[in-house]
């Protein structure tokens, strides 16, 4: 008879569903996600800024004829956010995302035995929070659009705080985002796309590549570039490989792997080039 370990057993390991079990890639996705929605409303404020008053920094008034075209541009900008009921926007998208990955009802973290995620529990709330303020300042927009000054002046004022409060709902999540990195680093989907979309991570934490992998690779960041190299090589990325290793070298010249794989790899494209799409590379 075959022994069975109790943690392996069949019948009573935790049984995890069809998204469960595709978890990193919908985490890679909200993260993502984020970061477009995060850049989209920095270029919806600071279409709002530019429209301010260059001597005294004065806030414009959306409400006259004169800002038609900046209310209509505003607009466009949140519909693309926010979307509709036939068709939901990134930001509607990213919260439903962001409700089934960590709120306590949805995650079933509790019911697969996994670990309650206080972060992610509240970077549920946050993101909830900020589309619900999203969906307010669209309101608030189209009543602007259709009666223009005719007694909305408290809208006005509702418009200016529910930009302010968005940002503050934007840097507070992209805070917590932040912090659960650390938690994710075996995420190499997750990884990958921090290290392929570096200039959002500028715009975002105000950090590179290089920071965000040294926190989450025990302050060795060549570990990390490392890891995202393997990741491409088994799906034979080689072109895209190469690159994680070269970075991983100039990083920690002691890096035996990474020079064993730079090695190992120009040999591939040089040998292989006309196959894969590549022009030689120096050995």
């Amino acid at each position: 008879m075959q022994f069975i370990p109790a943690d392996i057993n069949p019948r009573t390991r935790p049984r995890l569903d069809w998204f469960e079990e595709r978890r990193d890639f919908f985490i890679r996705q909200a993260f993502a996600d984020f970061f477009v929605v995060f850049q989209s409303f920095q270029e919806l404020y600071q279409l709002y800024l530019s429209s301010r008053d260059p001597v005294s920094g004065a806030c414009c008034d959306l409400s006259t004829s004169e800002n038609e075209e900046l209310r209509g541009l505003i607009w466009n900008k949140l519909t693309m956010l926010v979307g509709s009921e036939e068709e939901k926007g990134i930001l509607w998208n990213l919260k439903d995302l962001c409700h089934r990955l960590w709120s306590d009802k949805e995650s079933g973290q509790a019911e697969h035995g996994l670990p309650r995620n206080r972060e992610g529990v509240l970077i549920d709330y946050l993101i909830g929070s900020i589309f619900h303020e999203t969906v307010k300042l669209k309101e608030n927009i189209y009543i602007l659009n259709c009666y223009g000054s005719d007694g909305v002046r408290r809208i006005v004022a509702g418009v200016i705080d529910q930009l302010g409060q968005i940002a503050f709902l934007l840097g507070q999540a992209g805070y917590r985002l932040r912090c659960i990195l650390p938690d994710l680093a075996q995420n190499m989907l997750l990884v990958r796309l921090l290290v392929e979309e570096e200039e959002q991570l500028r715009l975002v934490w105000g950090e590179d590549s290089v920071d965000v992998l040294s926190d989450m690779f025990w302050g060795a960041p060549a570990q990390g570039f490392c890891a995202v190299g393997k990741s491409y090589m088994s799906g034979q990325w080689y072109n895209k490989a190469l690159p994680m290793f070269e970075r991983a070298m100039e990083l920690d010249r002691e890096c035996d792997e990474a020079r064993i794989k730079m090695y190992l790899l120009r040999a591939i494209i040089n040998e292989n080039g006309s196959l894969l799409g590549a022009n030689s590379v120096p050995n």
